[in-house]
């Protein structure tokens, strides 16, 4: 399954929106079945961020903190 995203985001952190993306099709995954996905993003600090490579920047700490925790 490919799937694509857009959508509007209360932050202007593109980090949170790149985010928010990624959460979304993640979700739209598990409620079909799906259990082994690829991921991918035109950005690096978001993926190093989910593979615990590199902190995320301040201004998304709190969120990605609190939304990503039920997501992976």
């Amino acid at each position: 399954m490919v799937c694509a995203f857009s959508g509007k985001h209360a932050s202007k952190s593109v980090f949170l929106q790149e985010l928010n993306a990624i959460q979304a099709g993640v979700q739209m995954a598990l409620m079909e079945g799906i259990s082994k996905l690829e991921v991918a993003s035109d950005s690096m600090r978001v993926i190093k961020a989910i593979n615990k490579k590199e902190a995320p920047p301040w201004d998304g700490l709190d969120q990605y903190s609190s939304e990503m925790c039920g997501t992976w």
